[in-house]
């Protein structure tokens, strides 16, 4: 066997009555059959294949209804010329097995962007001989459906010191939701307020104790792959709260039904104005856990001393965008009563110039005086012991006394606020 004059030796198959030979590809002349003395002559022309020379056809993510970046290739016929090309699509990132699209028959293709999903691409270039070559697959072309519309819930406030402050942005049915803080007041930051989780539409806003007082803007964006995100920006307005300048409430001592001085503060309202003071009455020295005062709404308050004890006092201020400020608290107001009167008891260790007086103890007495007589109309007093203060006690030893006389004493309550009847 010869193919174009040269002797072939290698018989890919021989059926009996088919011998099959490969000839270089592109080549073309006489296949000769030489059977002892038989020659038998035949004619073949073998074709080259396209060859595709480059191809650009990247995976992409495109949003639903945008439009897609063209796929494209490069080939050179082979042998005779370029007739079509054909592109495919496929379900699985293979170029075998593919559907046909119509009319898709130029060197490029720009896939449809209507269908949410992952979709892969190839192409079959064919010359005019009949010969066809086969792209590799595309990488994946994705489809996203866009974003949830954003909302974000409405403009909120926040006291200057406040911790956190709730926020009303949506859940996403589709794509990912940020809360950032994108702008800030002059001398603040936007480092200043921060999120409790900022993937959650319905999250807290952390304002820093050190945040500037006015609006920073807080933005709610929900993003989807290869969609333009939706964005939405509410103003966080951070108001400062009222700042007290000065206070005058020292502690003061009063008797039942006395008067006591005035206890007051200053103010600025830090932000807005001031529109109310609010004080307060504790039975400790706490600016916390008291009781509010009605109608103790102003700047300074006159405590009550119509009863016995001890109180203190501290005031809210607020001010008109419903920041609030408080006060120290106040030193003791102690309320005092008047004292009653001791009853006399009998004497004890009675000697012939001495004894000792002795008597009961009574509430809010803060000392005793002792008189002695040897009148029972105490119509003159044994020197020495006519009102003598004996202090807070309840014996006193009587001494230089006169034998064979008798002796009658008796004892007066006092305090800062009275002395009791005889």
């Amino acid at each position: 066997i010869t193919v174009g004059g040269t002797a072939v030796s290698s018989i890919v198959s021989n059926t009996g009555t088919v011998l099959t030979v490969i000839p270089a590809t592109g080549s073309s002349g006489t296949v000769s059959v030489t059977n002892g003395s038989t020659v038998t002559y035949g004619t073949y022309t073998v074709n080259a294949v396209p060859v595709i020379t480059s191809v650009s056809m990247g995976a992409q993510t495109v949003c639903s209804g945008i439009t897609a970046s063209a796929l494209s290739i490069s080939a050179t016929a082979g042998s005779g010329n370029i007739s079509t090309y054909q592109w495919y699509s496929n379900t699985t990132a293979s170029n075998s097995g593919g559907t046909s699209i119509s009319v898709a028959n130029a060197a490029s293709y720009t896939p449809p962007s209507s269908t949410v999903g992952t979709t892969y691409y190839y192409c079959v270039v064919f010359n005019s001989n009949g010969c066809s070559s086969t792209s590799a697959v595309s990488g994946a072309v994705t489809v996203t459906s866009p974003p949830t519309a954003s909302t974000n819930g409405g403009n909120i406030s926040s006291c200057k010191g406040t911790t956190t402050v709730a926020l009303g942005g949506n859940t996403p049915s589709v794509g990912t939701g940020t809360w950032t803080c994108t702008a800030a007041p002059v001398g603040g930051s936007t480092s200043d307020i921060t999120f409790t989780s900022a993937s959650t539409g319905n999250t807290t806003a952390i304002v820093s104790a050190s945040a500037t007082a006015g609006d920073y803007t807080l933005t709610w964006t929900i993003a989807s792959s290869g969609c333009t995100s939706s964005t939405s920006s509410l103003t966080l307005t951070v108001n400062a709260a009222p700042i007290i300048t000065s206070v005058a409430m020292s502690g003061q001592s009063a008797c039942t039904g006395g008067s006591l001085t005035a206890l007051s503060i200053s103010a600025t309202p830090g932000s807005g104005s001031i529109s109310t003071y609010q004080w307060y009455s504790n039975t400790t020295a706490s600016t916390s856990g008291g009781t509010s005062i009605s109608g103790a709404t102003s700047a300074s308050y006159t405590p009550s001393a119509a009863t016995v004890g001890t109180s203190y006092y501290y005031c809210v201020v607020t001010n008109s965008v419903t920041c609030s400020a408080t006060s120290a608290v106040s030193g003791a107001i102690v309320i005092s009563n008047s004292a009653t009167t001791p009853t006399a008891t009998i004497a004890t260790l009675v000697g012939g110039t001495s004894f000792t007086a002795n008597w009961n103890a009574v509430s809010g007495a803060t000392g005793y005086y002792l008189d002695v007589s040897t009148s029972s109309t105490f119509a003159s007093y044994v020197t020495g012991y006519n009102n003598l203060s004996v202090g807070n006690v309840i014996t006193y030893a009587v001494s230089g006394l006169t034998q064979n006389l008798t002796y009658y004493y008796r004892v007066r309550a006092y305090n800062s606020c009275s002395r009791s009847e005889e």
